[in-house]
């Protein structure tokens, strides 16, 4: 609260390129700039976090897929494995 009480004077805000200017009381514009930089800055985090996520989801569909084909190549094999050789004990009948 002094932090208003002691700034209350006018600040002159003006956006250069722009021709907007503006009267503000210096605690009011040191709010809205804090403000502004927390939401720039939530913004570039959350940007951030998406995109590891997506990343993430693309990894997980790419192992599941490299899992579903060694899973076909297991069943393959099984399928395939040649008969077993006839033990000594069976060919004596």
């Amino acid at each position: 609260m002094t932090f208003a009480v002691d700034n209350r004077e006018v600040a002159h805000v003006s956006l250069f390129p722009l021709p907007y200017m503006a009267d503000l009381p210096l605690f009011l514009f040191a709010i809205l700039v804090f403000f502004i930089g927390a939401v720039v800055g939530y913004g570039c985090s959350n940007a951030k976090a998406r995109r590891l996520n997506l990343q993430l989801k693309a990894e997980i569909k790419r192992g599941i897929g490299l899992q579903n084909q060694l899973d076909a190549q297991a069943a393959e094999r099984v399928r395939i494995a040649p008969p077993a050789p006839l033990s000594a004990a069976s060919s004596s009948l």
